[in-house]
């Protein structure tokens, strides 16, 4: 993926900003998982790695370097099997507020493949992904998997659990909260 490509040196410095900020939480928290800002996040990978930093943009990604393009994430492990939020319909809500739950889970998907393919144009990337630091007891672990569009044909599973959807396409597994307007992954 991309971090293993870059510059040693680059990777190096990366994970000495990370480590620094993180070890700053100590100062304001008893916790042994570090905090870690969203924001200073994507402004120490951009540096790091000389990208652009689309994070402002409001788009699918938050950074760019040549023909990928990257968006970054930042939680906590929990269990490892957390959902994580990777957009927000709110603006949206119109066009599925009245849908029956089939049809809202595929005009959901719909939205967010336009997303991707907006950003994937309109930058002319090749390569989509997420960049993930995983907040965990006393280190950060680093983690990039592809930016997949939900595959529409392949949607099952779907449940509806209180105020959210659930569903899969057998690649990957979606939380959609109707009282948010925002899909996790």
């Amino acid at each position: 993926m991309f971090f293993r490509e870059q510059d040693k040196q680059n990777q190096k410095e990366y994970i000495e900003n990370l480590t620094i900020i993180g070890s700053l939480s100590n100062l304001f928290s008893d916790s042994k998982i570090p905090f870690l800002f969203y924001r200073v996040a994507e402004k120490i990978f951009c540096r790091s790695f000389s990208t652009d930093d689309l994070s402002r943009s409001d788009i699918s990604i938050d950074s760019k370097k040549k023909l990928i393009g990257i968006g970054l994430k930042t939680f906590l492990a929990k269990n490892n099997k957390t959902f994580q939020k990777v957009a927000e319909f709110d603006s949206e809500r119109y066009l599925y507020g009245s849908l029956s739950k089939k049809r809202l889970v595929k005009k959901i998907a719909e939205l967010r493949n336009a997303r991707i393919e907006f950003a994937r144009n309109l930058y002319n990337l090749d390569q989509i992904l997420y960049h993930c630091v995983i907040r965990d007891e006393n280190k950060f672990q680093l983690y990039e998997e592809p930016m997949d569009k939900i595959d529409i044909f392949r949607i099952g599973k779907v449940k509806l659990n209180r105020n959210t959807l659930l569903f899969d396409d057998e690649k990957n597994q979606y939380s959609f909260s109707l009282s948010k307007s925002t899909l996790s992954k």
